[in-house]
């Protein structure tokens, strides 16, 4: 089954957006426009960590965030992310602030893949211009890359790539991630085993072909594949290229003659000389960049590289022929256009995925002309939005007197994998282009925090938490809201009135860390003009505000009171049944398939069809949804600008017509007034 710690609230398809958005200030006021603070109690349910700041990274402080004089509290900085997210899903507001990434694609297992990948070609790649001297980028097709082994290479060269294995015996679990990074690599290759700094100082293609030219015939083996067989009088000639090391090259016996045998990677290449210019999209080169901008050789050696205008060697694929073949006059006779479609570093290098975050994101939610409630209400520094300070200022939470730490807590904490789409995606996976994440990730909370004792002293998190009960005392302020802006602060505070709901703060929410209850205290409110709000005191003034934000909610989604998303976001909010623990804990890793429940969640008996994680409230009742599409047609930045591009423009057309109807109300008493009159 697949599972994990945290959750989605679903999108909905359109957004929010104020019509009194362009009319916000710091100084001219709102005739409803309200200022004062809002004074609340926050409550520990669970233990609960704020990591002390203002340390150094590589040695983090693991106390709780405190002043230099011992007093502990949550800035307000982290209260203010917490309200905010919660605001944006009550009142339906667009989603932008995300990781505009689109992810490499490498599974073996996957038929889709290897098809992507069965006739990878090599070439150069290089930065050059066009007749029109702009910029562009070109590659080199030298066609099908040879093959070469180890052995043949120290025969030629003196080398000991042969020997690499004693040089690569890793342990991935205890071994420094830098240092096995570097014994990965194709720079350690070159570096240390071939002799050669190609780190950008000289003209990487010169000194390649220079030290490792070679002339050889062609041979086939057993899998077809295109073997060299150096020669000096070869009826070929190419450049030895290296690639990393997935892993660890070692001798077996074979089990039917009892010989000998590498296994792992067992072939470098041989880049042929010669071949014909082919221009490059510039999409492509921003995958290539995009997916390999963490990887270590492509940080290390081609990068500056290409930055230098030196070309360096990659790996390359066509796309489909059948999308590629032009008809001319006479229709008997075709002629194929060879179209560049994906690069890497490698044979079987990561294939961008169809689609990414933003491009499965609808774009009625990612205008940016226009600003949504929680914009207009935090700020935004969002330079084509037009920069607008925020007004509302949320103070520290400090801890009242008779703190108690707990003992030092070890544990494990797994860093977020969103390439992982049957966790991220509502169907399918990243290579479905129709594809639609699920929606705002948020951590259910628990009742109680739990331990992880996967991992070793090296990836294990550590920290000192305050003990259940803590209470913290904090104060917002606010000034010139509307007061259903101010009902909508008052909402997220509060989760609209639902009193069995919950907030997270802090680290660790995985595990259980971090349930607080947020208790409003008091509300002081004057409008702007001066007068006093006269709606009651405590509970009664937070009920008047948040009903102006949910009857100007209903004015514009008469289905709100249905509404999956806030359904999803209560669900959470109240938490983790007991009896449901075992279904929210990260998933297995595992170097043994029948152990890996990653793998298992991909593939299920249908075929390849990848398992996708159900709503929350879906896994409570026990439903598992099993759906997924996979078409490999790649969606661009520039489809998905045209169509918010064309969002925009309908979301324009309706403010407009609010405003035209608002005035026209506003009108209709005075042209009653003046019929009277008359």
């Amino acid at each position: 089954m697949i599972k994990a710690p945290y959750n989605f609230v679903p999108l909905e398809e359109t957004a929010f957006y104020p019509e009194w958005a362009n009319h916000i200030s710091q100084d001219i006021p709102f005739k409803d426009g309200v200022s004062g603070s809002i004074e609340y109690t926050m409550e520990a349910k669970t233990p609960i960590f704020v990591r002390n700041g203002y340390t150094d990274r590589n040695n983090p402080d693991v106390t709780f965030s405190h002043t230099t004089d011992g007093r502990y509290f949550i800035p307000g900085t982290s209260v203010k992310g917490e309200i905010r997210n919660v605001l944006e899903i009550l009142s339906f507001g667009k989603m932008t602030r995300v990781q505009d990434a689109r992810f490499g694609i490498r599974d073996l297992s996957d038929k889709l893949y290897r098809n992507q990948v069965k006739d990878v070609r090599c070439g150069w790649l290089f930065r050059d211009k066009d007749a029109d001297e702009t910029e562009a980028y070109k590659l080199i097709d030298c066609d099908i890359p040879y093959r070469i082994s180890p052995e043949e290479i120290d025969r030629l060269l003196s080398t000991n790539l042969t020997e690499f294995k004693s040089n690569f015996m890793v342990n991935s679990r205890n071994a420094n991630r830098g240092r096995e990074d570097l014994i990965r690599s194709s720079y350690y290759k070159y570096n240390e085993i071939l002799g050669l700094n190609l780190r950008g100082s000289e003209n990487c293609e010169q000194l390649l072909k220079e030290s490792l030219h070679i002339s050889f015939n062609s041979k086939t083996d057993g899998c077809g594949r295109k073997i060299a067989d150096p020669d000096k009088k070869g009826a070929r000639s190419g450049t030895i290229i290296v690639t990393g090391q997935p892993d660890k090259r070692q001798r077996k016996k074979n089990q039917k003659g009892g010989k000998l045998k590498w296994t792992g990677k067992n072939f470098e290449f041989v880049f042929p000389d010669s071949g014909k210019k082919l221009d490059v999209d510039a999409q492509v080169v921003e995958d290539f960049i995009s997916i390999h901008k963490n990887n270590f050789d492509f940080i290390t050696l081609w990068e500056e590289n290409l930055r230098h205008d030196y070309k360096i060697p990659v790996f390359f694929t066509f796309k489909d022929d059948k999308k590629n073949k032009n008809k001319k006059s006479d229709k008997k006779e075709k002629e194929k256009k060879d179209i560049v479609d994906a690069i890497g570093l490698s044979a079987m290098f990561r294939i961008p995925s169809a689609n990414f975050i933003r491009g499965a994101i609808p774009a009625e939610l990612q205008s940016k002309q226009h600003m949504d409630l929680a914009e207009c209400i935090f700020g935004t520094a969002d330079k084509g939005l037009g920069y607008l300070k925020g007004r509302v200022f949320f103070s520290p939470a400090f801890a009242n007197d008779g703190v108690t730490t707990l003992d030092e807590v070890r544990t494990t904490l797994s860093s977020p994998k969103p390439s992982y789409g049957p966790l991220y995606v509502k169907d399918g996976t990243w290579n479905n282009s129709n594809a639609r994440i699920k929606g705002r990730k948020r951590y259910p909370v628990r009742d109680d925090v739990r331990s992880n004792e996967t991992g070793n002293e090296n990836t294990q998190t550590v920290f000192i938490p305050l003990a259940k009960g803590t209470k913290f005392s904090g104060k917002i302020y606010f000034h010139n809201l509307r007061q259903c802006e101010l009902g909508a602060l008052i909402s997220a505070l509060t989760f609209n009135g639902h009193t069995e709901c919950f907030h997270s703060i802090g680290e660790a929410k995985p595990l259980g860390y971090g349930k607080v209850k947020i208790t409003i205290r008091e509300i002081s409110d004057v409008l702007v003009t001066g007068n006093e709000v006269k709606s009651g005191d405590g509970l009664k003034k937070a009920k008047y505000y948040r009903n102006i934000f949910e009857n100007e909610m209903r004015k514009h989604y008469p289905h709100r009171k249905s509404s999956e998303s806030l359904a999803e976001l209560f669900a959470m909010a109240k938490g983790i049944p007991n009896a449901k623990e075992s279904d929210f804990t990260y998933m297995r890793m595992s170097t043994n398939p029948s152990d890996n429940e990653f793998a298992q969640a991909k593939s299920t008996q249908e075929g390849h069809m990848p398992e996708n994680l159900p709503h929350f409230s879906k896994i409570l009742n026990g439903n598992q949804a099993r759906i997924g599409n996979e078409n490999w047609e790649r969606v661009s930045e520039k489809q998905l600008n045209r169509k918010i591009e064309q969002a925009d423009l309908a979301i324009q057309a309706d403010i407009n017509k609010r405003i035209y109807n608002a005035c026209h109300d506003a009108k209709k008493p005075i042209d009653n007034e003046e019929k009277q009159t008359v």
